[in-house]
């Protein structure tokens, strides 16, 4: 009995061990994001003095950005979480 399966050779792989896909929309964009944020990083190196309720703080602009960026997302996050539970109710 004679197989018609066709012979299932591996493609060739790139050098590098990683497909040679084209540039791509999404690799643009990620490349310009990423410019974006370099720049404003190294645009916003300059110290801050920051004042909570308590107490003051000096630091660099682009960490209090970050800073209050993430406990934005947190907080976000936070109240998106207890909504949903109350309505579950």
């Amino acid at each position: 009995m004679t197989s018609t399966m066709p012979d299932r050779t591996p493609e060739p792989r790139s050098s590098h061990g990683r497909d040679s896909s084209p540039i791509t929309a999404k690799r643009i964009l990620l490349a310009i994001a990423t410019l974006y944020l370099v720049v404003f990083f190294l645009s916003n190196r300059d110290n801050v003095e920051v004042s909570f309720v308590f107490f003051s703080a000096t630091t660099s602009l682009v960490v209090a950005l970050v800073l209050a960026g993430v406990l934005g997302v947190i907080l976000g996050w936070l109240v998106g979480s207890l909504r949903r539970r109350s309505s579950d109710d």
